[in-house]
């Protein structure tokens, strides 16, 4: 028998207020070994497709026990965890509450769905995550017509979903005789038709969902490497495939930006001569060119969660070598590691240059220091751990 919209609503609150085994709920997703297995290949597939970083804002659609609105909260990334059902929403803020590693001064939101409107302004999230909820959904159309809503141009949804047999399934006959929640098969060529009807410019499917008969032994393996790709077990993975995929909507082309930023690179170059020697208190003032050669764009924005580019500086104390007939290497003695930040004039698109004044005041001890000149992506990394070139400069202070 169908039932209405709203009787499926009523069906997973009662899932989640009525459920025999709320422990388990809560304990997700380290709640089953099979279970739990999968879930992690496939969010490992997401997260390293979804190009999502610290300051970003991600809908977690359907998030249940909102545990995984709970890893990406430890990521440091601002969440809005979404669900019909009240009773999962506050066993979501529950276990929000009590994990100790819980970011709770990052932004994160618990917003019950009608099954109908996403209470969300339009262009609002940068990316959405539907993980095996999609299938539960009686109005797939309006649903994906909502997140073409809610995401900003560019945007991304993610989805991990059974296939084109879960509705004979024996888990998925036990719920929905169980606890009468719908059960539907997923067709991605239905999914896509909905899709671009709805304004998503395209959908791209990982070709791998599981793990599980992809082992090759050692000799396998190498004739494997050398070039031998009958070796790898397609007609297994197309099986696996048929009971589930992980695919991701685009909502126009996506640019990466320094929230998520693949390899972090810069040129950095001294316009004017620095000074080799100042005074004690004497304000340093130096031209730097700078151009960004990596393939993200850099954002000027100070995101309080990171995910923003500045120019930094580190500071060292060069210290003498010991008289000895054996020559020993230059020692240096850090200073301050944050020396310095200087703010982008704006965001910096790949292979744009621009020039930046930085002045500062070196220590009052007398000696020689080094400041060494380089970038860094805030609360993500400096661009020298991606082997970017830095620019030190020597300058005695007398």
């Amino acid at each position: 028998m169908i039932k209405s919209i709203d009787e499926y609503n009523k069906a997973a609150e009662l899932y989640f207020r009525d459920h025999p085994y709320l422990g388990l709920i809560e304990k997700k997703p380290f709640h089953n070994m099979d279970e739990t297995s999968s879930i992690l290949i496939r969010l490992g597939i997401i997260l390293q497709n979804l190009h999502v970083g610290p300051s970003h804002k991600v809908a977690d659609f359907g998030a249940g026990s909102c545990w995984l609105s709970l890893i990406l909260n430890k990521l440091r990334i601002a969440t809005f965890s979404i669900d019909v059902s009240a009773s999962a929403l506050d066993i979501g803020k529950k276990i929000f509450e009590r994990d100790p590693d819980a970011n709770l001064d990052i932004e994160h939101h618990f917003l019950q769905f009608d099954g109908y409107h996403i209470d969300l302004p339009d262009s609002s999230i940068d990316r959405i995550i539907c993980f095996d909820a999609y299938h539960h959904f009686p109005n797939t159309e309006t649903i994906i017509g909502e997140f073409a809503r809610i995401l900003v141009p560019g945007g991304i949804a993610a989805f991990a979903e059974p296939g084109k047999v879960h509705s004979q399934a024996l888990q998925s006959l036990y719920e929905k005789n169980t606890f009468g929640i719908l059960e539907n098969d997923v067709y991605i060529d239905k999914v896509w038709q909905e899709a671009e009807q709805s304004g998503f410019t395209d959908l791209k499917i990982m070709p791998l969902d599981s793990a599980q008969d992809m082992l090759l032994d050692f000799k396998q393996y190498e004739k494997y490497m050398n070039g031998y790709d009958n070796l790898f077990p397609h007609d297994k993975n197309r099986f696996h495939l048929q009971s589930g995929q992980v695919f991701f909507l685009y909502k126009g082309p996506f640019v990466i930006d320094s929230r998520c930023p693949g390899r972090l690179l810069s040129k950095i170059s001294i316009q004017n001569k620095a000074p080799e020697k100042i005074r004690r208190g004497e304000t340093v003032s130096l031209i730097l060119n700078i151009t960004n050669i990596s393939e993200c764009l850099w954002l000027a924005y100070p995101y309080p969660q990171g995910g923003f580019v500045q120019v930094g500086a580190h500071l060292e104390k060069i210290i003498p070598c010991s008289r000895s007939l054996i020559k020993k290497p230059t020692a240096y003695k850090l200073v301050s590691y944050d020396f310095l930040r200087v703010p982008l004039p704006h965001d910096i698109k790949p292979n744009e240059s621009f020039t930046i004044h930085p002045t500062f005041i070196l220590p009052d001890e007398p000696g020689n220091y080094r400041i060494t000149f380089d970038l860094v992506d805030e609360q993500v990394r400096w661009f020298a751990q991606d082997g970017s070139q830095t620019l030190p400069i020597e300058i005695m202070v007398i």
